[in-house]
């Protein structure tokens, strides 16, 4: 109801003033202390008037004037009870622009209303400005120093004192008998020799924005109520309360930005006293700033003080790990808040045999269980979906981002499924990519290799004739004696052969995919043989007459696939008329001229000695007491 009656007043003091301002005369000039009783009169002063002997200088006796004292000196005798300018139960009043000195009041408003008093100067008095019972009153922008009593209020109300300074006198600001609801704002206060602000039985009055510096009392304070002191910059060793309360408290603004500095609109932040007492809440904008916070330093009532700090400072926003800061509040102040971004959802990708044994090789044909293991730290509702790429060993892509199936519940995600077979003729190192996106379309990856190992097929054949000497292409021949336990992964050909006079042995891969030839050497044996990949494998053991050219020549045919379409191919002749021999190993069985089926492992292979053949007699009697070992 008192805010209403204050409405209404001040809309009816401006509306009166229009009516007055498009009927009045021009100003009147005043040069000397007068009264001034003109309702709706504008009265200037011409000239300076020192020393005057007048109780009171400027007497105003009615409302809705204005007084320009022109920045003119209005000058007493340094008398008590004296006054510049009085006005009394008058409205609308408005003074501006005085020097006032030596007089026992500066100005002195008694049952005044809706009236200003600004931009004047008042030294040496011994009051400067007194309100008593008035309401709606405004002083701003004056300077009051070297006086007693600066601003004085008694049962005062609803007023504004805003950017005076007060500066060298005994005390600040009064406020006594029931002044109440009053706001003091701006300005300083500055070497008070006695209280800078003086609150007593006065209530529900605010001062905030003063700048104070005053060795003296800051604060006195016996009120029937609280008082809030923001943004004062008051001693708080020099602050005095005998009754009620004084709350002093400072701005603080608050800021939430991410790790990298960058603001962040929209988060939710809280603040929590020591107490744990919510004492603001709310959302950032988009410069990452929340509402400014009037947060309480401490407390004060006769008893004690009472401190809030540490405030702690809570932020959340999405896509972000929630943070916290802590905030001693002793003055203004930025609170930063600082939010780690929460990345896109994060992707491990394993692979399984079909039986779950993890493992990142694989042998062509097998079912591969791709998983990924994806999670948020936001919780797994945010994880949109995920999909999986497979490339093989050329970067050719075999899946192209397939969804996955969500097979399974982690923290904070979830494990999701691709079942995908290799191709029998995989081979090398293949990638499996796993892309999931979250709710905000941000996506994360995961990527992992397996190594896919065809199944090799390996011919080792053991000997016993320990004069041969053994062939590698590219290295040249070896006498048993010299031999070495060796791997030769890029011969010229993939063959290896072994001859002693004109008897002739060898392993010879045909065509497709050959790993290495190698040799061992044993204590009265060697072996000698070839690695290839399972796949489409052919190869030929040999038994014939000659030397490891007879082989070499043949091999041009051979790695052109051609020498099987002879009618009866062969490296020279066989066993003898009676038992030619000719042995293909293929991918899924050995054949020995069509008779014999060996299926895939390790098998062994016994070459008997059946007799004797022509002239070859010598020779291979020879040759078959050397090689009547094993070959496997």
């Amino acid at each position: 109801m008192r805010w209403q009656t204050k409405v209404l007043v001040v809309v009816f003091a401006a509306v009166f003033m229009l009516s007055c301002t498009r009927t009045a005369q021009a100003a009147t000039n005043v040069d000397n202390c007068t009264v001034l009783n003109t309702a709706g009169e504008t009265y200037v002063l011409t000239q300076d008037i020192p020393n005057s002997a007048n109780t009171t200088c400027f007497n105003i006796t009615a409302s809705n004037i204005v007084f320009d004292c022109n920045y003119r000196l209005v000058d007493g005798t340094d008398t008590s009870s004296t006054n510049g300018i009085y006005a009394k139960a008058a409205t609308n009043i408005t003074i501006k622009n005085c020097n006032l000195t030596d007089w026992g009041y500066g100005v002195y408003f008694d049952t005044v209303y809706n009236s200003t008093l600004y931009k004047s100067n008042f030294t040496s008095n011994n009051d400067g400005v007194e309100l008593m019972h008035s309401r709606y009153v405004n002083v701003s922008s004056n300077r009051i120093e070297s006086v007693n009593d600066a601003i004085y209020a008694s049962n005062t109300s609803y007023s504004t004192l805003a950017h005076n300074d007060l500066v060298n006198s005994e005390l600040g600001i009064s406020f006594y008998s029931t002044s109440r609801n009053n706001t003091v704002s701006g300005g300083s206060i500055i070497n008070m020799s006695s209280q800078g602000i003086y609150v007593y039985q006065s209530y529900d009055n605010f001062f905030r924005d003063i700048y104070m510096s005053t060795a003296s009392q800051n604060i006195y304070h016996f009120a029937s109520s609280d008082t809030v002191f923001l943004n004062v910059s008051a001693n708080a060793s020099k602050i005095t309360v005998d009754a009620g309360t004084v709350y002093i408290k400072w701005y603080a603004d608050i800021l939430v930005l991410s790790n990298e500095g960058a603001p962040i609109g929209s988060a939710n932040v809280t603040g929590r006293d020591r107490y744990n007492t919510t004492v603001f809440s709310g959302t950032t904008n988009s410069s990452g700033q929340l509402a400014r916070q009037n947060l309480t330093e401490f407390h004060q009532n006769f008893t004690g003080k009472f401190y809030y700090s540490n405030y702690t400072v809570n932020a959340t926003a999405f896509t972000f790990y929630p943070n916290q800061t802590y905030a001693n509040i002793t003055g203004n102040g930025l609170v930063t808040v600082r939010l780690y971004g929460i990345s896109p959802p994060s992707v491990s990708v394993k692979a399984y045999t079909s039986a779950l044994a993890e493992t990142d090789m694989f042998k062509p044909g097998r079912l591969v269980r791709v998983r990924a293991h994806v999670t948020y730290g936001f919780g797994r509702e945010y994880i949109f979906n995920a999909t999986v790429i497979i490339k093989d060993s050329t970067g050719a892509e075999k899946i192209t981002g397939e969804p996955m199936v969500n097979v399974s519940n982690i923290t904070d995600g979830y494990i999701y499924e691709y079942n995908y077979t290799l191709p029998g003729t995989a081979d090398g190192l293949w990638t499996i990519n796993v892309t999931s996106s979250d709710a905000f379309n941000r996506k994360g990856f995961g990527l992992n290799k397996i190594a896919v190992l065809p199944v090799t097929f390996q011919i080792k054949l053991v000997l016993n004739s320990t004069s041969d000497s053994i062939y590698v292409p590219g290295s040249g021949e070896t006498p048993f004696a010299s031999l070495t336990t060796d791997e030769y992964a890029l011969p010229d050909h993939y063959y290896i052969a072994a001859s002693s006079g004109d008897a002739l042995k060898a392993v010879v891969f045909a065509q497709l995919n050959p790993i290495s030839v190698f040799t061992e050497k044993g204590a009265s044996d060697y072996a000698m043989g070839a690695s290839q990949r399972y796949a489409n494998s052919l190869a030929f053991l040999v038994f014939s007459r000659g030397r490891w050219t007879t082989i070499n020549n043949r091999m041009p045919s051979v790695e052109k696939n051609e020498f099987l379409l002879s009618p009866e191919p062969s490296f020279g002749f066989g066993l003898g008329t009676s038992y030619r021999m000719k042995v293909i190993i293929e991918n899924s069985m050995i054949n020995l001229n069509k008779t014999l089926a060996v299926p895939k492992g390790y098998s062994t292979l016994i070459i008997e000695k059946k007799g004797i053949v022509g002239v070859c007699l010598r020779l291979k009697r020879r040759r078959t007491r050397r090689t009547d070992t094993s070959g496997s």
